[in-house]
């Protein structure tokens, strides 16, 4: 039999605080917790019972008024239906006020920010005022609200807060409400200056997203002309991919060529791969053979887009949009590098990809030329 420790029953008179009571004050705590969650429960109860209560009564004041002949019955639907009809018309009225409240809000709204949109679009917490009236208003409201920054773009530009309400001005208004903002922007460079600035840059791919293309022909010229550089930039770069994802088909074909002439320099860059993964995904079917045939020649540089970590992206986009002689030819060159590919986190992932294992084993003709837009059977 165990040795009792000494002192044991000092132990033993204690009270016993359970499992989770460490300490006395802990144990003292959790009792007055409980006693007042009881306490609330009790009262939650009491509650309960007078709502019960009152419904009995209720039901028995109904049953009193209930009609005692068959005429009076028959009287009953009617006027419970007509009691139907006004409650359905007084939720319509209730729809139709919540409706006015909201536009009167908004137009209150609008109306607090007069003389201050430039002010408050440069702090923080009011150019999130400015960009939520801006969603909220419509038409005559928006012109008003914008034209307070009408002779202020480039100091908006320019501001960490301001530009966002630009970029929303843009995406919710239409261009014919804005005919100063481009003149405006371009009063602070060309458009490859504003492509290269950390604000302007967002500002501009808005511009690509929701403005025709005749009002924004300036501006393409100027950005066509400087792809290689801008594809380098650490801003640049996103424009281009914009023009990419949303210009027209001329432009991406340009770009494509941009791409073609300086391959090796531009496939290797850190920020220009993702320009390379853009165009492999929305040039047309002949752009990206044209694209995917010009690395395939240049023996090592798939291995050496494959190997960078920013480059995994654009050579998985490559391995899944090949044709199979193509896939054919990428999974040669990859597989005689496997050993410089397995040195890199990127190499790695790309060989474990479904797109890497799928050109081991190239699809049928027919399935493959799904993928990149051919449908002929």
């Amino acid at each position: 039999m165990p040795t009792r420790m000494p002192g044991h029953h000092a132990f033993r008179r204690r009270p016993h605080y359970g499992a989770t009571w460490r300490t006395k004050e802990a144990w003292e705590n959790g009792n007055t917790t409980q006693s007042t969650t009881a306490a609330l429960d009790t009262s939650a109860a009491a509650a309960v019972q007078q709502q019960e209560g009152a419904k009995r009564a209720s039901g028995r004041g109904a049953a009193a008024i209930r009609p005692r002949n068959a005429a009076a019955a028959a009287a009953a639907p009617a006027s419970s239906g007509k009691g139907a009809s006004h409650v359905s018309s007084g939720k319509a009225g209730q729809e139709f006020s919540g409706a006015a409240v909201r536009k009167s809000s908004t137009s209150s709204t609008s109306m607090s920010l007069r003389t201050r949109v430039l002010e408050m679009a440069l702090e923080p917490q009011g150019s999130r005022e400015v960009q939520k009236a801006l969603e909220e208003a419509k038409g005559a409201e928006q012109e008003l609200l914008m034209r307070e920054l009408q002779g202020h773009v480039v100091k908006a530009l320019q501001s960490p807060h301001a530009n966002h309400v630009l970029q929303k001005a843009i995406s919710v208004m239409w261009p014919s409400q804005l005919p100063f903002i481009i003149s405006e922007l371009l009063s602070f460079g060309s458009a490859s200056t504003i492509a290269k600035h950390p604000y302007g840059c967002r500002v501009l791919e808005r511009l690509v997203e929701f403005f025709p293309a005749h009002m924004m022909e300036e501006m393409f010229s100027d950005l066509l002309k400087n792809i290689p550089d801008l594809c380098k930039h650490p801003y640049g770069n996103f424009v281009v991919q914009h023009l990419l994802e949303h210009g027209e088909e001329r432009q991406r074909q340009f770009i494509v060529d941009e791409l073609c002439s300086e391959l090796y320099s531009l496939a290797t860059n850190q920020n220009a791969c993702g320009v390379l993964d853009k165009a492999l995904t929305y040039a047309s079917p002949g752009g990206q053979r044209v694209l995917v045939g010009k690395i395939l020649e240049q023996e090592g540089l798939l291995v050496a887009i494959a190997g960078k970590r920013w480059g995994f992206a654009a050579a998985e986009r490559l391995l899944s949009s090949a044709t199979p002689s193509e896939s054919e030819e990428a999974h040669r060159q990859l597989s005689e590098n496997l050993e410089l590919l397995r040195r890199t986190v990127s190499g790695r992932q790309l060989l474990d990809s479904p797109a890497f294992r799928a050109g081991a084993h190239p699809a049928p003709s027919s399935s493959r030329a799904l993928v990149h837009g051919d449908h002929r059977s």
